[in-house]
């Protein structure tokens, strides 16, 4: 759960803050049910994989910001207080994935070494040949290497279950 919370709005906190706007949301808005479906498919990934978190961002977003509107529409008529108080909550918000951001250090896909076997790749092989490797790592054996390969982070056919057949065999008879 947490890792879903914050990958949808940056933390528990601000997950259980949008869905209370989002209750808020359709209870004033009807037409906003229509964004369920994407709220659902965000709940989804706490089984089918965090990528589905995607779809429930922009529904947390509005929602959020809307509870914020209410609350602040509620304290004050005063343009002035409004906008403070409509600052100090977003940043509250984003406050938590500012500091995910900054604190993200990614290693490269590929170390120095890899990149120097394929340059050495690149030397003994033919523009034309192909390298068997998996999607994640095609575009940089491909670019490295100057072979083509077969699958890629565009190209997903059936072809992935060619190359995860080949990947998962100690066979050479393939």
């Amino acid at each position: 759960f947490e890792t879903m919370a914050n990958r949808i709005s940056g933390s528990q906190v601000g997950v259980i803050v949008s869905l209370i706007g989002y209750m808020v949301l359709v209870v004033r808005h009807k037409a906003f049910v229509i964004a369920l479906p994407l709220i659902g498919v965000g709940v989804l990934s706490l089984w089918a994989g965090l990528r589905f978190t995607v779809y429930a961002v922009p529904v947390a977003a509005i929602s959020a910001m809307y509870l914020f509107h209410v609350i602040t529409t509620m304290i004050s008529d005063k343009k002035s207080i409004y906008v403070v108080a409509m600052s100090i909550l977003t940043a509250s918000m984003l406050y938590p994935n500012i500091t995910h951001i900054i604190g993200y250090k990614v290693p490269t896909v590929l170390n120095k070494a890899e990149v120097n076997d394929l340059v050495k790749l690149d030397k003994m092989a033919d523009s034309k040949d192909y390298t068997l490797t998996w999607w994640d790592y095609g575009y940089p054996v491909w670019w490295y290497s100057d072979t083509n390969t077969i699958i890629d982070g565009a190209k997903h056919t059936k072809d992935n279950f060619i190359i995860s057949t080949i990947m998962q065999t100690t066979s050479s008879d393939l």
